[in-house]
């Protein structure tokens, strides 16, 4: 203390800094009352300081901080916290409750409305309290507590004590209606489990915002759904209004979403959703009250397609003023929310999903914006969704869909590393006709990829090519185990068993998972190739190397026949 003190001693004496007397007088106090403190925490107005509250000190640290007025913390939010202290402290050592919160009337009396309010709060509706004060003794507290702002609105003391007597009064009709025969008949149906909800209800106050925010909670947990309708019973007092107060609810929830109301969940999206779900809404209310929403920019695009699935999976019709039919936009926001992902800046309007000509529009220009091919995969993806497009333009040539995309796709990168996969995602070979595939592997083979070229032959099934493409193989000096997977589910294995490509194929099948290997022993046995067969079969049995000999291919062959027979 004594160096800043002399510090701002000095400053004063020369008028160096701005409001420096409230320094020196603060620092002065501190040292004429002794009182041990970092200087730095009254100085920020830091919550810290309340920590170090004692019966020795509370009124000297709230001197200080008039004095130093930093705007954080308060005289009054000192008293305020140090006379709850003293409430539950006077109460559990003497289990006198009304005392207690008499004792505190000199800490009260200069507390500012807002403080004084949140201290009677803290008594008879904080957690703690309701579980620890006895409710009689509550009530007696809420009478002092009215007594006194009485006291101060006759006295015409500063600040705003009316709407402390308000809020008062609004506990007072809260505190009835849980008294009351429905109230009683409602909780006392339920679960001892659940009497915590009714404790968090009755710690509202009555404030209807807040009930509205305590029943969106247990909503949004997916809680018990006839403890929350208990719930809006009580509140409501009327065992036929579920319907009305959850309505409510959601009218608040949208009010959020829209950014004109207070907030009453931290997922509003989310709450929306499980109301839907989980309870009965009338339809026609649900959407007078979500349509709007489904065609408002303000709201992001993945949520408005939420909303319209939600919508459509209850056959809920869209209301006229939205525009569009509940189909169209679902469509239209699941497009955008996708091209989002894949092209951040491409925009899509309802007028690019109108029609199939307008979307083959779009179909161009988002492929002509792809500069990888990971962007068309997935693009495709989409594309496959909207209902009777690829199928009307399936055997036109020049609007293919798998053809334009493929062509795209061989200009990013020629040697074709996803194209298979492309292939690999279509539907049904319909959409791929013959006449519009076979410009594709000759576009490839006119590219000098004949390997791609190959696979995709063997892809797309071109049975009259099969000739054509084993002869290729065999004079390649490898093959990779893609290219080799595509023969064994073609059923061409027996085929290569004279050519070198076999040696590769069964060096693939030691490596790989069984699966193969069994289609491969399959396809060999059904060739007529058995001594092949039974040997890739004892490695499949797990036959030591050293038996695996021509003798016991030999036996297990006879076996096999004499079975036959």
């Amino acid at each position: 203390t004594e160096r800043p003190l002399l510090c701002y001693s000095i400053l004063e004496e020369v008028g160096a800094i701005k409001e420096h007397h409230k320094h020196v007088k603060a620092l002065n106090l501190i040292k004429d009352k002794r009182l041990k403190v970092d200087y730095r925490l009254l100085e920020q107005g830091s919550q810290e300081v309340l920590e170090l509250l004692a019966d020795e000190n509370v009124d000297t640290i709230a001197q200080l901080l008039i004095i130093l007025d930093n705007g954080n913390l308060t005289a009054s939010k000192v008293y305020h916290c140090w006379a709850f202290k003293v409430f539950l402290k006077h109460g559990e050592s003497k289990d006198n409750w009304i005392e207690a919160f008499s004792v505190c009337q000199k800490f009260m009396d200069k507390m500012e409305p807002v403080d004084l309010k949140s201290f009677v709060k803290n008594c008879i509706l904080s957690n703690r309290s309701i579980k620890t004060v006895p409710r009689p003794a509550r009530g007696r507290i809420f009478k002092k507590a009215v007594k006194f702002v009485e006291v101060k609105l006759a006295a015409k003391a500063e600040g705003d004590w009316h709407e402390v007597e308000d809020w008062l009064q609004k506990v007072k009709v809260h505190s009835e209606r849980l008294k009351k025969p429905l109230s009683i008949d409602v909780i006392s149906k339920l679960d001892e489990k659940y009497s915590q909800c009714f404790d968090d209800f009755e710690m509202t106050g009555g404030d209807d915002m807040e009930i509205k925010k305590l029943i969106a909670g247990l909503i949004l947990q997916d809680y018990n759904i006839n403890v929350v309708k208990s719930l809006v019973q009580v509140w409501k007092q009327d065992l036929d209004c579920c319907t009305a107060g959850l309505l409510e609810i959601l009218q608040a929830d949208i009010d959020q979403i829209l950014e004109v109301g207070q907030d009453i969940s931290k997922e509003p999206f989310k709450l929306l959703e499980n109301l839907f779900r989980n309870f009965d809404l009338p339809v026609t209310d649900l959407s007078q009250l979500i349509s709007p929403l489904c065609t408002n920019e303000s709201v992001t695009i993945n949520h408005r397609l939420t909303l319209v699935k939600l919508l459509k999976a209850l056959k809920v019709e869209v209301s006229p003023e939205a525009d569009l039919d509940s189909s169209m936009l679902a469509a239209l926001y699941e497009t955008q929310h996708e091209i989002q992902t894949i092209l951040p800046e491409f925009k899509v309007d309802k007028s690019d999903l109108e029609n199939n000509e307008n979307k083959w529009k779009l179909l161009e220009k988002i492929v002509a914006a792809c500069n990888t091919t990971k962007q068309l995969l997935d693009f495709y993806q989409l594309v496959q969704k909207w209902e009777e497009f690829e199928e009307e333009k399936a055997d036109n040539v020049d609007k293919n869909c798998i053809l334009v995309i493929s062509y795209r796709m061989l200009k990013i990168d020629s040697k074709g590393k996803d194209l298979i996969k492309l292939i690999d995602n279509i539907d049904c070979l319909d959409l791929f006709p013959q006449e519009v595939s076979e410009l594709l592997v000759s576009h490839c083979n006119n590219l000098g990829q004949t390997m791609l070229m190959v696979k995709l032959v063997l892809q797309l099934q071109k049975e009259e090519k099969y000739e054509q493409v084993l002869e290729i193989l065999s004079d390649q000096p490898s093959c990779d185990p893609e290219c080799l997977k595509l023969l064994v589910s073609r059923g061409l294995v027996s085929r290569v068993v004279a050519t070198p490509l076999y040696h590769q194929l069964v060096k693939m099948v030691l490596e790989q998972e069984d699966s193969v290997g069994e289609k491969v022993v399959e396809q060999l046995t059904q060739g007529g190739h058995k001594p092949q067969a039974q040997t890739l079969q004892m490695h499949f049995e797990g036959v030591p190397v050293g038996l695996k000999t021509m003798a016991s291919v030999v036996q297990r062959l006879r076996k096999g026949n004499n079975n036959n027979k």
